[in-house]
């Protein structure tokens, strides 16, 4: 049974490394990127923010969201998605994962179900699988939602350098 489900995730991994996104639903595609650790007197502000944004994207026509499902503003946002679903009937969320093994973590388990597809970096956690899932939903995204404190260095300063080089259109929220 294990051996069947890791030849399943080896197969989305090939599968994805292959896919072709089209330019209309790159156009249709948000991502997001944010510090997994956020003090409890700024999660409400974050996630309003939050909320504000992603449905100010689908009053203005993006329908799939991808989110890397880490803890904090990742997971965050997939809860506002997954509530905006019960209003947007045609919006999607996609949880993209860094690694195979992260597809039992019990902080995400509630937000599965809800994912139209779920996406696996690598097959296990390896140096660069996190650069590697962020680099591939901003290539395929037209927007970028960036929860930030402008501190330098790790993964959000890295995904929201790299949006800047790519050239897709960022929405920053500091806190």
């Amino acid at each position: 049974m294990a051996e069947q489900k890791r030849q399943k995730v080896n197969y989305i991994i090939k599968e994805l490394k292959e896919k072709e996104v089209t330019s209309q639903q790159k156009q249709l595609t948000c991502c997001f990127t944010g510090r997994r650790n956020i003090a409890d007197a700024n999660i409400i502000l974050v996630t309003e923010k939050l909320k504000k944004i992603i449905q100010k994207a689908i009053e203005i026509g993006y329908k799939i969201f991808i989110s890397g499902m880490a803890e904090g503003v990742d997971t965050i946002a997939a809860e506002i998605v997954k509530e905006l679903q019960q209003k947007y009937k045609d919006i999607c969320l996609i949880a993209y994962l860094p690694y195979q093994k992260k597809l039992f973590s019990r902080e995400i388990a509630t937000l599965l179900p809800y994912c139209e597809e779920i996406w696996i970096a690598e097959t296990k956690n390896q140096k660069g699988c996190y650069h590697l899932r962020n680099r591939y939903m901003v290539e395929h995204s037209s927007l970028l939602i960036a929860v930030t404190d402008g501190k330098q260095g790790g993964g959000t300063d890295y995904t929201i350098k790299y949006g800047q080089k790519i050239g897709i259109h960022i929405e920053k929220i500091y806190f």
